[in-house]
């Protein structure tokens, strides 16, 4: 989940597995940086997180400024 907040991007990605919960605040991404950023920056620290590359499919929240993403592994090949 990505939700922007007054003063900052904050995330929650739930793994499966030994990695657990990874939660806080985007750090380097400006409150008022669009989705896109904010979306690239949580895709990155999600694949950083679990030591290999990622597919991260966005969806918008009902919520104003609240995305959920779908994380896969990323196709080999």
């Amino acid at each position: 989940m990505l939700y922007r907040t007054p003063d900052r991007w904050r995330f929650s990605i739930f793994f499966a597995g030994q990695v657990g919960i990874a939660c806080g605040g985007l750090a380097g991404v400006a409150p008022t940086a669009g989705p896109a950023v904010a979306q690239d920056a949580c895709h990155r620290l999600a694949e950083e997180t679990a030591g290999r590359p990622l597919t991260v499919d966005w969806s918008a929240s009902e919520r104003p400024d609240r995305w959920y993403g779908d994380v896969t592994a990323a196709p080999q090949g």
